[in-house]
């Protein structure tokens, strides 16, 4: 192992370090989007403990089916409650750019795409051999930067690029809170309506 990293060569090692760093900081980002799923996934499941605490205190509710009918309905409206905001937002840029489509006559929104690429650089990046694999061996070179230059419809894309961005984020954040809620309604469902002998030894004693 030593005797092989010794023979290789500069470039190979540079390439080697940098596929190291590029793998490291891969394995780091979906370790903090797992984090923030999971912390999305535990607070908007304790939405159904807030929502059915009052119910659950009164007694009011005493078998599984009729628990998960009430947890099930008032997720339900909490989700369209927080899923129009996002849905009006998408539907606003989406049909901006299809009025300004229709009007310029471009109804494939060709436009909207060549907006967007003039956002890109572009880049060369120098190719070198490592182990029978062509991959970049050094920095790449900038060959053309971001065309920023005022046209109606590129700005008008750029506007609604972020706008469908934020939209388009906010309501899988919502899709997802309805995923966590209806899994901490099943948990919840088994936690309280299962005959279970050991709780009822607890309770008993």
């Amino acid at each position: 192992m030593f005797t092989m990293l010794i023979k290789l060569s500069e470039n190979d090692k540079r390439v080697l370090i940098a596929i190291c760093l590029i793998v490291l900081l891969i394995i780091v980002l979906v370790g903090y989007l797992s984090l923030l799923v999971r912390n999305v996934m535990r607070r908007q499941g304790k939405k159904v403990d807030f929502m059915m605490y009052d119910i659950m205190k009164a007694r009011v509710i005493v078998d599984s089916k009729t628990f998960g009918k009430v947890a099930r309905y008032k997720s339900n409206v909490y989700f369209l409650k927080k899923t129009w905001v996002p849905l009006l937002i998408l539907a606003v840029f989406i049909s901006a750019l299809l009025i300004y489509g229709t009007i310029i006559d471009d109804i494939g929104l060709k436009y909207f795409a060549k907006s967007i690429n003039t956002l890109s650089f572009g880049f060369v990046w120098p190719m070198g051999e490592f182990f029978g694999l062509h991959v970049p061996v050094d920095w790449p070179t900038i060959t053309h930067y971001p065309d920023l230059s005022f046209e109606f419809g590129k700005y008008l894309s750029y506007v609604c690029l972020i706008g469908l961005t934020y939209g388009g984020i906010k309501f899988f954040i919502c899709i997802q809170s309805l995923i966590a809620r209806e899994l901490r309604i099943s948990s919840l469902k088994k936690t309280y309506f299962t005959k279970d002998l050991n709780k009822l030894s607890e309770l008993q004693n």
